[in-house]
């Protein structure tokens, strides 16, 4: 009866320890790291290759297009500026000289792979003030 119960606890551990690993991996290979440019630069093997998300602003006339769905622009943070390749729709609201976030794979030579870029709103909502709206009357 003992090997039985053996048995059935070996089977329920490696189930156990097989799904453990599974999830594990699966989720190292979708984990995004949220880091600077100059963390980047400064330890560029720590990241290569990993999920990393950036953000930093377009760098004036650096925007080269290639083909509707392939272009090439630099982004700036703290002083440190990175070469970035895009293979995608470009968001509607990117803009040269504004914030963007981008996530992806730095793949080395001071070039980072985006996967996805989004835009950051550069205007702020207000309300027109009473006065300005009863001009008319």
């Amino acid at each position: 009866m003992q090997k039985k119960n053996f048995k059935i606890y070996f089977v329920v551990a490696a189930v156990l320890v097989t799904f453990v690993l599974l999830v594990g991996s699966g989720m190292e290979d979708t984990m995004v790291y949220t880091i600077t440019v100059p963390e980047l630069k400064a330890n560029p093997a720590k990241f290569q290759e990993r999920g990393v998300r950036l953000s930093g602003k377009v760098v004036e006339a650096s925007l080269v297009k290639h083909s509707a769905t392939l272009f090439e622009f630099d982004i700036v943070a703290e002083e440190e500026k990175l070469h970035v390749r895009y293979a995608g729709i470009m968001p509607d609201t990117f803009r040269e000289n504004h914030e963007v976030i981008i996530e992806g794979k730095y793949r080395g030579q001071e070039t980072f792979e985006a996967q996805h870029i989004f835009t950051k709103c550069a205007s702020k909502y207000e309300a027109v003030p009473e006065h300005e709206g009863n001009e008319a009357n």
